[in-house]
């Protein structure tokens, strides 16, 4: 036999605040890096542009779209409230858009690394193809390739 119980929203609220402070004191807090990572997601999701349609990204669109149960867990991310894993960024600069780097700095510099091995490998192909007479054409396009690095990306 079930009984129903009828609890004013008052005491509604006062059970949810306590399941609330209950939750967090199990949750570990947040290193400084991660809360950066939040405040630049945050950044970034405040900035964001206008869909192609005109309707700008919401919370519950992007916990939809990221294959996230619930809108709150987009608001977690965004506030600070639970650390950013790898899938989560990944899932936001898809839907911002915006490079992962700019949430965490240390996904710019492995995909740098990424991106140096990829060009080294493919100069060395080249090497390969061209052979030992045209090694003059191979240090031009070394050359434009370390001018291409140095030159800042305009923002």
């Amino acid at each position: 036999m079930r009984f129903i119980v009828a609890i004013s929203s008052a005491d509604n609220v006062r059970l949810r605040s306590k399941y609330n402070a209950r939750m967090k004191k199990h949750r570990r807090p947040l290193t400084d890096q991660e809360k950066e990572w939040a405040k630049n997601l945050n950044r970034l999701w405040l900035a964001r542009k206008p869909r192609p349609r005109g309707k700008r990204l919401t919370q519950e669109m992007a916990a939809e779209l990221a294959g996230w149960k619930y809108q709150s867990t987009v608001s977690q991310y965004l506030n600070g409230d639970i650390p950013l894993n790898t899938d989560a960024i990944l899932k936001f600069s898809e839907l911002i858009p915006c490079d992962p780097g700019d949430i965490n700095p240390s996904f710019a510099l492995m995909v740098r690394r990424e991106k140096r091995a990829q060009v080294a490998q493919e100069l060395a192909d080249l090497a390969d193809e061209i052979g030992e007479e045209n090694h003059a054409g191979l240090l031009a396009l070394v050359r434009a390739y370390v001018q291409q690095i140095k030159t800042p990306k305009p923002k």
